[in-house]
């Protein structure tokens, strides 16, 4: 079974309400650090567009489903659920996705970057042709694994229930997403291969405030 991959968008009430979910989220990553090695990400990040004072975006890796229902069951994830269920700091529940990893550029000593740029990308496609733009977006991963010491890391899940597919984008610097990986030929090649099957898009770009990216 590979890892699963959750990404999480959690929309607060206000600034003040995010500060404190961010507490908690927090102190999660610490007990999760130092007690769950199985547990190989926990980003904790919000929007760099500074307008923006109430969303949090999550990223987390968990070696298999059972890592993360132990992960769920533990002591600092129950006072968030608490915080979740008798307070009102969200204005809606979390949109989660938790994603089989499909394959990956991984991060090793990623854990110790000051500031790195960081995306979180979605790809609509056609029904039935998942599978399809999968094997345009693993050419994608051999590319910058290969040719982009800069981009630190790179996760690619396949979600057939919604016909999406995630991505997991770190760099060392934002000029690096958009004068450099955005323009390299893996990308226009991956246009060619999915543009036609791909209906609709999106992304957030998002600063890391917490957690760890990965484990040396």
């Amino acid at each position: 079974m590979p890892p699963i991959i959750t990404t999480a968008n959690l929309v607060c009430k206000d600034g003040q309400a995010r500060d404190k979910v961010l507490s908690h989220f927090h102190a999660i990553a610490k007990y999760t650090y130092e007690y769950e090695p199985l547990v190989h990400r926990y980003i904790i990040s919000i929007p760099i567009d500074v307008t923006n004072t109430t969303d949090i975006w999550m990223v987390e890796m968990y070696a298999s489903p059972e890592v993360q229902a132990a992960h769920i069951a533990t002591p600092p994830v129950d006072a968030l659920i608490d915080l979740f269920t008798n307070t009102d700091v969200l204005v809606s529940a979390p949109d989660v996705h938790d994603l089989p990893l499909a394959f990956h550029k991984p991060c090793p000593g990623v854990s110790h970057m000051s500031n790195p740029a960081v995306v979180l990308a979605w790809f609509e496609y056609v029904e039935g042709k998942i599978d399809h733009a999968l094997d345009g977006w693993r050419e994608v991963v051999d590319y910058v694994t290969d040719n982009e010491e800069w981009t630190r890391g790179y996760a690619v899940m396949g979600d057939t229930e919604e016909n999406k597919l995630r991505t997991v984008e770190v760099y060392d610097s934002w000029e690096c997403v958009e004068d450099v990986h955005m323009k390299s030929p893996a990308i226009k090649k991956n246009h060619v291969h999915n543009g036609r099957d791909r209906l609709r898009q999106g992304a957030v770009k998002v600063k890391v405030v917490g957690g760890f990216l990965g484990r040396d």
